[in-house]
């Protein structure tokens, strides 16, 4: 479990060039016995399976997993600044985790899945779309349950609700953007935090068309007499 998701990043800065970026924390045997003096339970790989227990991530490291998801194990360092001057920055790649073509397959189907089947957490993203999303829906408790206690908002403080998440790559047969969403205190990553990854795609490929227009504009007319 644990070199699974070190792979992909968790539990250490993923090298973006902003300053004061934390590692969060990926549990392991060696981890919890030097912190919390205690032997690893097989309940305590099951909580790090959903993102749960000790585990803590930040939204930058969740979108570089993303990326890596659908880069089929490629890392790349994230940068801000894409260009100092005329010189364009430059990013490392390494592949972490390399797998067979079958199982990238399987990940990737059961993502897009989450949005394009009628039983998908994030259904309410796939109308009139025009290309196709991988993606998964998220919570992150703010606040602990007692075991025996159930989830009740109306009982919790609004600042104490789980916080939504949701990640997504697309378009899945060529991916080119990959994003991270969190929005704090918005309780479901299917209602909260996916519809704003869709305007952001949306966007982004709106975009994107018109900056193809320009340059087949621009070939055309460096073509002409």
């Amino acid at each position: 479990m644990h070199p699974l998701g070190a792979a992909f990043g968790l539990g250490e800065r993923t090298g973006v060039d902003i300053p004061s970026e934390r590692a969060g924390n990926w549990p392991s045997r060696i981890w919890k016995k030097a912190v919390r003096g205690m032997a690893w339970f097989p309940g305590d790989s099951l909580n790090m399976s959903i993102g749960q227990g000790d585990v803590l991530t930040t939204p930058m490291q969740l979108g570089v997993m993303t990326a890596g998801l659908a880069r089929r194990g490629v890392m790349h360092e994230p940068r801000i600044v894409e260009r100092i001057g005329a010189e364009s920055v430059v990013t490392s790649a390494r592949l972490t985790y390399p797998a067979r073509e079958e199982n990238w397959d399987y990940v990737v189907s059961a993502m897009q899945a989450v949005i394009h089947s009628p039983r998908g957490t994030a259904k309410i993203i796939s109308k009139d779309t025009a290309f196709h999303i991988a993606g998964k829906t998220g919570t992150a408790q703010v606040i602990g349950i007692a075991q025996d206690e159930e989830y009740d908002r109306d009982k919790i403080r609004e600042r104490n609700r789980d916080h939504a998440l949701f990640i997504a790559f697309a378009p899945v047969e060529n991916p080119q953007l990959a994003v991270a969403v969190i929005v704090e205190n918005g309780e479901h990553g299917s209602s909260a935090a996916a519809p704003v990854a869709r305007k952001v795609f949306d966007t982004w490929f709106a975009l994107d068309a018109v900056r193809q227009a320009e340059r087949e504009q621009e070939a055309i007319l460096g073509l002409s007499p």
